[in-house]
């Protein structure tokens, strides 16, 4: 359920459920990619792969097309806002693991720092090389370089009798 409201300095709300969102609450995403015009403000990233648009506290609901008429906001301005966001947001970031590998924790949106060209900035003075990155999911993003042993990773319970890690 969606209502729109007017919040403090004259600014535009929507809510999502009980959560109030407004463009600073904005933040670019990673998902499945439909190829096609939906109702979700989504654009083509990669192949299979678009961005789209969230409150932080409530990733799993991207912003419709509606929503963006209830901000006030264009296609173009929740896109420059969200990166924004995005960027003052980078110092929650967090890692867990050593090199060679390093597990990031970001809000529940760890796919959204592919799209942070500051944080890559940071990462690669760590790293022997450009990183390679797996993003399994909208809230894992694993890093590592291609100067260390080549790594895989499997997700739980993808291991059978006929494959095993080496």
């Amino acid at each position: 359920v969606r209502q729109l409201a007017d919040v403090d300095g004259g600014r535009s709300a929507i809510t999502v459920g009980d959560v109030q969102v407004t463009s600073d609450d904005i933040v670019p995403v990673l998902s499945v990619d439909r190829g096609r015009r939906g109702p979700d403000v989504a654009h083509s990233f990669a192949a299979g792969l678009a961005v789209t648009y969230v409150a932080a506290a409530t990733p799993e609901q991207p912003l419709g097309w509606a929503d963006l008429a209830g901000l006030r906001m264009d296609e173009r301005a929740v896109q420059r806002r969200a990166l924004d966001n995005l960027d003052a947001m980078l110092n929650t970031v967090s890692f867990h693991g050593e090199l060679p590998a390093l597990m990031v924790s970001f809000h529940g949106i760890e796919s959204s720092l592919l799209l942070a060209d500051a944080f890559w900035d940071e990462v690669a003075h760590d790293l022997p090389g450009d990183p390679v990155v797996a993003v399994p999911a909208r809230d894992v993003l694993l890093i590592t370089a291609p100067r260390w042993q080549p790594m895989i990773v499997y997700p739980a319970g993808a291991l059978t009798n006929d494959r095993r890690a080496r």
